[in-house]
């Protein structure tokens, strides 16, 4: 497919799995383990889209998500957020800040190709 996501998680079982899955399709996967590195990333990568958790030391996906949104560079750049925060508060600040798809972990790894692949085909 030639196309690059960044994962944006501090687990690396998360990473790995991610990883795996998404190399097994042809995809360039970049990972950052926090909100700040994961900004740098986009900033000297430009990847295609961006899988994002919510609770990480030093900045996290919510902060993370908000600055990619306020910069014209990224604000149309496709986020999902990969999260165990499924509470409706939650949720409903990721739909607010910016975020394309709220998946739930532990991550069905078919579920998070299938959303991956629609997001990367429009």
């Amino acid at each position: 497919m030639g196309k690059t996501v960044l994962v944006v998680d501090d687990h690396p079982a998360t990473v790995a799995l991610v990883r795996a899955a998404l190399e097994g399709e042809g995809f360039t996967v970049l990972s950052a383990a926090n909100g700040a590195e994961g900004l740098a990333a986009v900033e000297e990568h430009a990847p295609d889209l961006v899988i994002l958790d919510l609770n990480m030391p030093v900045m996290g996906g919510i902060e993370a998500l908000r600055r990619l949104r306020q910069d014209p560079k990224t604000r149309l750049l496709p986020v999902i957020i990969a999260t165990v925060q499924m509470d409706q508060a939650s949720q409903v600040e990721g739909w607010m800040s910016g975020a394309e798809r709220y998946l739930e972990k532990p991550l069905r790894v078919e579920h998070l190709l299938a959303e991956v692949k629609h997001l990367l085909a429009a």
